[in-house]
């Protein structure tokens, strides 16, 4: 990437994913000049310590900020309120919204006095509080420009049947929401059509290069199934895992990932005598690497209802596995026709591997086809390249 005199800027929420991890590895390797200001409970970061600074955001009084900011808040809360069609909503969310801005406050009075306004360009990682941080500075006048990436959960309100709080007060001083897929980018402009100018996309991935793909034998009549995720009852591990039991396929799943379900789910009794469960824990990314290299999977698998792009099926297509998945997000811009299944909200996993032609699934051509075009399309360094050279290129 070519070197640019300026500074960047990217506020994070208690992010602490290998993905953002492999992203500052980008930064550091292209000498890019940076710094993380993360708003967290705990210091539990991976990176290196010169290149962030903690913010803890429990450390503040909101009656006090009520007082010396009433006039702010009450602008705040106008614009808001006027941002788009009045809902009752707004009532109901009314203690928690000004909580927010008490917050979003404190944490952008902590934060100015780390930035430098020149020559800086400003991110927050995700569509989250941390893009009402730089919306009060920007409506103060402390900074000129700020950008977003928007993901799942900080994105699609539909999911959850209620708004996300100030999410009109951001789109307003915001200068350019980067979704990260063409879908939650469509989805925004649906809602902010008169922002839509403010609205595109820019596709994350992975960096893994995969030299081989595997390929099984055909008469094989067991179906190896492998997941990635945390274990939490968003992911819906739990109910993949009873829909798989209740059935009498002769299945092979592994899955990768901790959390709260592990405990759980890693002890659960199996009743379908065909069905074969490993549940891995955490990997490393060389440990999930080796794993998909040496060994073949029929089919990765995705039951969650809440993803923006799932950054594991970018990493499982660069082994040329078709995915079973429901339709949500962005999933249909990895899943490509013939190569995978997606599934409406009405179907389970039984559904489909009931009546699919898994040996169609095994076909050298095919899978070396889903190989290629998530190289080609969900090559993380490349992605990244253009979105910073983008951004550091705007105030040139």
């Amino acid at each position: 990437m070519k070197s640019y005199n300026k500074k960047v800027y990217i506020l994070v929420e208690n992010e602490i994913s290998n993905y953002f991890l492999d992203e500052i590895k980008f930064l550091e390797k292209n000498n890019v000049n940076f710094l993380v200001i993360c708003f967290s409970e705990t210091k539990n970061f991976l990176i290196n310590q010169n290149n962030i600074i903690y913010i803890d955001y429990r450390d503040y009084n909101s009656l006090n900020i009520i007082t010396k900011n009433f006039y702010l808040i009450t602008k705040i809360l106008i614009i808001e309120l006027f941002s788009r069609s009045f809902s009752f909503q707004y009532i109901f969310d009314f203690k928690k919204t000004v909580s927010n801005i008490c917050r979003s406050l404190f944490l952008a009075n902590k934060t100015i006095n780390l930035f430098s306004n020149k020559n800086s360009i400003f991110i927050s990682y995700r569509f989250n509080q941390c893009a009402t941080v730089l919306s009060i500075l920007k409506m103060n006048n402390k900074i000129e420009k700020f950008y977003s990436r928007a993901h799942g959960v900080d994105l699609y309100e539909n999911r959850y049947n209620k708004r996300i709080i100030l999410r009109g007060f951001q789109m307003k001083y915001i200068d350019e929401l980067f979704c990260v897929s063409k879908n939650g980018s469509n989805y925004v402009k649906s809602i902010f059509f008169y922002y839509k100018h403010k609205i595109s996309y820019s596709y994350l991935g992975t960096n893994m290069y995969v030299d081989k793909i595997n390929i099984s034998n055909e008469k094989s009549n067991v179906i190896k199934l492998i997941s990635i995720g945390y274990l939490n009852p968003v992911k819906k591990i739990d109910k993949l895992f009873s829909d798989l039991d209740n059935s009498d396929i002769n299945i092979d799943w592994v899955h990768i990932g901790n959390g709260p379900q592990y405990s759980k789910l890693s002890v659960k009794e199996v009743k379908n005598r065909n069905l074969k469960v490993k549940f891995l824990g955490n990997l490393d990314s060389n440990e999930i690497f080796n794993l998909l290299r040496l060994n073949y999977f029929d089919f990765s698998v995705c039951y969650s209802f809440d993803e923006g792009l799932p950054i594991f099926l970018t990493e499982v297509t660069k082994f040329g596995i078709p995915i079973i998945s429901y339709n949500v997000g962005g999933v249909s811009e990895i899943v490509l026709p013939d190569s995978g299944v997606l599934m409406d909200k009405h179907q389970n996993i039984v559904d489909v591997l009931i009546n699919i032609n898994k040996n169609s699934f095994r076909n050298r051509e095919l899978r070396l086809k889903i190989k290629y075009n998530s190289e080609n399309m969900f090559n993380l360094d490349k992605n990244l390249d253009l979105f910073y050279g983008n951004l550091l290129k705007k105030k040139e």
